[in-house]
């Protein structure tokens, strides 16, 4: 009985990658300059909706009471980095069916010194050219009834391109703020 009960994990797949509306007085882009009140730390934060599609092939509506996802950043010359993370709850999946919905992920990413950073460049270098960026990702699928016992990870990887212009901006701007006030600290070593 419990084979043939037992929850059958879902077909995922990625629809679209794409910027969040941000909330009225807020802002779905963020990004800090390296200055001396912050220690000279710089980086970015992006708000995403990920579209995802859901196929439940079990013979019954399979309740899960929490997804929670990490997002990391790691190519052949990148060490796997974390630079995201996002969570959903009470989400209801019918038998035989597909279904989407929004899971919204928080892309954030600061460092110490931005022009040394392999995983900052390679965010921006993708951006600024519109090449995809190679993402992995593991949601923690916490399925009702059963998660207190069994709670599976789903991996996998994907690739999107920036969903705006505007991230592509806030990113050369983290870089250019840094490189002028590197060139300013120098000369007002001078003064």
């Amino acid at each position: 009985m419990v084979y043939i009960f037992w929850p059958k994990i879902p077909e995922v797949s990625i629809a679209s990658v794409v910027l969040s509306d941000a909330p009225e007085g807020s802002q779905s882009l963020r990004y800090e300059i390296p200055n001396s009140q912050n220690g000279n730390k710089g980086g970015v934060e992006i708000d995403l909706d990920i579209h995802v599609i859901v196929k439940n092939d079990n013979f019954y509506d399979l309740n899960v009471h929490n997804l929670d996802t990490r997002v990391y950043l790691q190519t052949e010359s990148l060490d796997k980095a974390e630079i995201g993370k996002g969570s959903s709850k009470d989400l209801k999946f019918p038998k035989h069916e597909t279904t989407e919905f929004v899971l919204p992920v928080t892309i954030g990413y600061y460092v110490e010194d931005i022009l040394t950073d392999n995983a900052l460049i390679y965010l921006l270098k993708s951006c600024s050219m519109q090449t995809p960026i190679k993402i992995k990702y593991e949601v923690d699928i916490g399925i009702s009834l059963i998660e207190k016992i069994y709670k599976p990870t789903y991996k996998g990887d994907q690739s999107f391109s920036c969903p705006v212009s505007d991230v592509a901006g806030g990113l050369t701007g983290v870089l250019l703020s840094d490189i002028y006030s590197n060139i300013s600290q120098y000369f007002s070593s001078f003064f």
